[in-house]
């Protein structure tokens, strides 16, 4: 963390953490897969807490980008933004809230990769196709959704109908 950030207590939390994480499996020093662990453990700590003050808006955007990573039964790489932001308009509509325009949903991403939640990229598809973003989880997309659907609002969504939604905007993506 202190390579990383240059914080030295970033440094002392995630030596206490490997601390721990030894003392629980009754080894005698910290080693490097411990260290690597509470990385991890600190790193989703943070985006939990990153996510859980976050308005309500970039919460929808969020769990749009989460929807489809999660719920796509083919493998993806990365989410295309016109697929999330449809899924988005579905997941705002779903449970009554205003949905934002495109150039809204592509500001909150941006801001969403600012905080290391997700990252973004600019794909182009081929001549007379068009660019758009392309986004992917920075830490586990079921632990982004999990964090999300604690709020209430959230839960109102019928999971089958949202799986439905994002694989028939994949498969309209992909098909022009």
């Amino acid at each position: 963390a202190a390579q990383d950030e240059g914080d030295a207590r970033k440094a002392i939390d995630l030596l206490r953490k490997a601390g721990e994480m030894a003392d629980r499996e009754g080894s005698g020093t910290v080693e490097e897969r411990h260290v690597r662990t509470a990385q991890g453990k600190l790193d989703v700590d943070q985006a939990q807490k990153t996510i859980n003050g976050l308005s309500a808006q970039k919460k929808y955007t969020l769990y749009a980008l989460t929807s489809v990573a999660v719920h796509a039964t083919r493998s993806l790489d990365s989410i295309p933004g016109p697929v999330a932001y449809e899924v988005y308009s579905y997941v705002t509509e779903s449970i009554d809230a205003v949905t934002k325009s495109d150039d809204s949903f592509r500001r909150y991403a941006k801001e969403l990769a600012s905080y290391n939640i997700i990252s973004k990229d600019r794909s182009g598809r081929g001549r007379g196709r068009g660019v758009h973003n392309e986004y992917a989880f920075a830490i586990d997309p079921e632990t982004v959704e999990e964090t999300i659907e604690r709020d209430s609002r959230i839960t109102e969504i019928e999971q089958d109908s949202l799986q439905l939604v994002v694989e028939s905007q994949l498969d309209e993506f992909n098909s022009t």
